[in-house]
This record gives structure tokens, sequence and C-alpha cells, in this order.
């Protein structure tokens, strides 16, 4: 990619603006060498912050639609001629590795001895929103293996509870992708204990109410209420709900509610069946499940 600062200046707002007239564009830039290239830039020119925030923007566009990456995404191969052996020395180098997204992770923490890095902090966690959309497995998710070797990450939580509380997918450039990039990283963050350990108390009662207000107002034909439910059965099983019970007649009002619904559409039997789960295996939190 071009390496003059004016003409890369220039490049990365073209790529920018395509992106978001066509989709179809997106996914030929996943598939090429940009995201390594602006990965790279992104990594060894920290002090030019335009251009970072430039190449970040335009990256997080990139993995926008969740499309399954290319393996070059995460690495490749870099081949040097060693002129004594005259042999050809194969080498794996990493790119958006677990260190890479570490590196991420504390530019955004390193942001609040620096008012001058919080844009780059704000673009940082996009990137890393956009991203953790293209793991379905949370034990193969780059993300949360970084989040779990160093899960104390106090301006990544509260920057993303703010977004949370927005209720506006920062990273979806046309149509919202579902779950969104935010329900998807509360999703893979409330899989585990130790990465549900990211967020304190008050952080935890706000995501409850936010989860009580989707089940209560999205539709049955709404998949998203799924991906909701499904949150809420990890937080109930990966924190200690049971040192608060916040919402808790609130949250059984809408699991009655849901599962009493008459069964018109595609979604509400798999929505029932999550209800089922939860007052299954929590019992002690919620009363209607003797009745099923």
């Amino acid at each position: 990619m071009e390496t003059r600062t004016s003409l890369r200046m220039l490049l990365l707002q073209l790529f920018g603006l395509v992106c978001e007239l066509e989709l179809e564009v997106v996914s030929v830039l996943l598939n090429s060498v940009l995201p390594n290239e602006l990965g790279r830039d992104i990594h060894d020119n920290l002090d030019d912050k335009q251009k970072v925030l430039y190449s970040a923007l335009v990256c997080t566009m990139i993995f926008s639609t969740a499309e399954v990456a290319p393996v070059s995404v995460y690495g490749e191969y870099e081949y040097l001629y060693n002129v004594s052996t005259e042999h050809v020395i194969v080498s794996w180098v990493d790119q958006f590795s677990v260190e890479y997204v570490t590196f991420l992770l504390d530019t955004i923490e390193s942001s609040a001895a620096d008012d001058s890095m919080e844009d780059i902090a704000d673009g940082f966690l996009n990137l890393l929103l956009s991203f953790n959309q293209h793991f379905n497995d949370p034990a193969d998710n780059i993300v949360m293996n970084s989040l779990m070797k160093q899960p104390n990450r106090k301006i990544f939580g509260e920057k993303l509870i703010l977004l949370v509380n927005r209720e506006e997918d920062p990273v979806a450039i046309k149509e919202p992708n579902v779950p969104s990039s935010l329900t998807k990283m509360l999703l893979d963050l409330y899989a585990h204990p130790t990465t549900a350990s990211l967020f304190y108390t008050n952080d935890l009662l706000v995501i409850i109410d936010i989860i009580t207000r989707q089940l209560s107002d999205l539709n049955p034909d709404d998949k998203n209420r799924g991906h909701f439910l499904e949150l809420l059965y990890r937080l109930l099983k990966n924190t200690e709900y049971g040192e608060h019970h916040h919402r808790q007649a609130d949250l059984e009002l809408c699991l009655t509610r849901i599962f009493e619904e008459e069964e018109q559409h595609d979604n509400t039997a798999s929505d029932k069946e999550t209800v089922k789960m939860i007052w299954k295996d929590f019992k002690d939190y919620f009363k209607y499940f003797t009745l099923v």
C-alpha cells in the first residue's frame, strides 16, 4: 500500500467511502491484503494519530459484516532467502492474533492517562467489536482469549457499557447485524466466569436493566429477543446474580409472557425452550418453573 502519508490518507478516505456505498466491496477488501496492511500500519505508527484513526475506521468497516475472514487475516507466511545457505526460510508471521488484540486493549487502557488518546481508544474499541463478530465459539475467540489472560480492563469495560446503554451498534454500515456487535460482545464475555468478571456490579445491573427492557419490548418475530434470552442465561450462570436478584420480578414477568405466547412465529418455539432452560437451571431465582 502507498507509503506516503498524504496519498495514504486519501486512499483510506476513498476505501471508507466505497465501503459505505457498496457492501460487496467490503467482502473484496476483506479477502485482500488490506486488513493486514492496515493492522501493521496501526501497530507501527501509533504516534500518527490521524492516520491510525483512519486505518482503524477502514479496518472496522472491513470486519463489520461478520463475514468469515480468510486465514491470512490472522497471519501469513514470510519467505526469506538465505544467501549463505541458498535456502528459503519460511516462517509464520502473526497479524490479528491474541498479542495484537492485547496491544489494542493496552492502548485503550492507557488512554485514561492521556486525553489525546481518547479518540484512538474509541476507534480501537469499535475495531474490537467489529473483529469479534467473526468468532462463533468463545473458546476459539482471539478477543476473548486475550481478555482471559488479563480480564482487568477497566477502561474497555466502561467504554463498552456506555455504548451498550446507547443501544446503537457503532460498527454497522448499512443493515444491522443480528446480533449486533455489542450484543455479540456481551454474549461472548458472559460465556465464561473470568471474562464475565470484567464488569463491576453497577455495570452488571445496567446490563440486566437493558436485558429486561429488551425482553419486554421486542416482538416475538424479532430474532434479537432470542439473543437477549441467551445473554440472560449466560449472565445468570457466570455471575453472582443471587447476591442482588436485580429486576427479578420484572424478569419473571417477561419470561412468563414469552412462555405463554401462541407459537405464531418461527422464533417463538426456540425462545420458549430457552425460557424453560432458565427456569430449570436457575429455579432458585424464579417460581414459575414449578408449573412447567
